[in-house]
């Protein structure tokens, strides 16, 4: 009766953390936009994708979701679940924070006809160190901006 009670206690605790996970994600990607997510993972430099810190930030990411929606169907123990989950968090923030420094951006509000929007812009240091915003959209050689239109 007793391990039957904290198999259910395990698996309401690690379904309900993870699918917390997964909605976080879930809102990251609905707030933003698949694309500007997209964006924050270019290179500055070449504007190709950064395969490392993709891997890094997003693997990492979807592998803490997944262990943490199954690590309740194979320990049941109240002290270790209770454990994992503060692990799993601290590691949630953790890669959190290294995305950021990572694929550093800040988000701008602007109208256009009317219609708010918001743009992923990154942030470009110079020689001296200091921070400017780069479009990446509007600063592309074949940009309406760059033409002159």
């Amino acid at each position: 009766m007793i391990d039957e009670r904290q198999q259910r206690i395990a698996w309401i605790f690690g379904l309900g953390l993870g699918a917390a996970f997964l909605f976080l994600d879930g809102m990251l990607i609905a707030h933003f936009g698949t694309e500007a997510i997209l964006d924050r993972c270019r290179s500055q430099v070449t504007g190709k994708i950064r395969l490392l810190g993709v891997f890094t930030v997003l693997l990492s990411r979807i592998m803490i979701d997944a262990f943490v929606l199954t690590f309740s169907f194979y320990y049941t123990e109240p002290n270790i679940v209770a454990w994992f989950g503060l692990v799993a968090i601290v590691l949630q923030v953790a890669v959190r924070i290294t995305a950021d420094r990572y694929f550093p951006f800040t988000t701008v509000v602007h109208e256009d006809n009317g219609v708010k929007k918001v743009r992923s812009l990154r942030v470009k240091k110079d020689e001296g160190g200091d921070e400017h915003l780069a479009d990446p959209i509007n600063s592309a050689p074949d940009s309406e901006a760059a033409i002159g239109a």
